[in-house]
């Protein structure tokens, strides 16, 4: 006999197999957002660090906990994690908050520069553009 029906005949609930979550594609545009914030923040380290800059050199560890931030992002978005849009829009307003912070010691260049990874990372976190969400649904 099935399972099913052993339960029946028991007396004991009938209960519905757990539906599996369908697997989670990796967010490239998560991907490329996180590659790209981690290689400008990067060289802006490595050159405030070798002293290509008027900037001491300590002025270089915030942005390198900083690239770090955006690695974990393309690392979020790589692989399949239950909560990655929960852990994406974290980065996202952090990096938001960061890069606001950044602007007195680093100039307004820093946030420009910071734009376009922060864009691509909010729209893997589906702060933006989120589509196919109709007013009937």
């Amino acid at each position: 006999m099935e399972r099913a029906a052993l339960r029946e005949a028991h007396g004991a609930p009938v209960v519905a197999a757990a539906k599996r979550a369908p697997p989670v594609r990796p967010s490239f545009t998560g991907v490329a957002g996180g590659v790209i914030g981690f290689g400008i923040l990067l060289a802006l380290t490595v050159l405030i660090a070798g002293g290509a800059s008027d900037r001491s050199r300590l002025w270089s560890v915030p942005l390198a906990v900083f690239s770090g931030v955006f690695l974990a992002a393309a690392i979020i978005s790589a692989r399949p994690y239950p909560s990655r849009q929960r852990n994406l829009r974290v980065i996202v307003v952090g990096s938001m908050l960061a890069g606001a912070a950044g602007v007195y010691p680093y100039g307004i260049e820093l946030l420009i520069l910071m734009a376009p990874p922060i864009s691509l990372v909010a729209i893997a976190a589906g702060l933006v553009f989120q589509g196919g969400k109709t007013a009937a649904s």
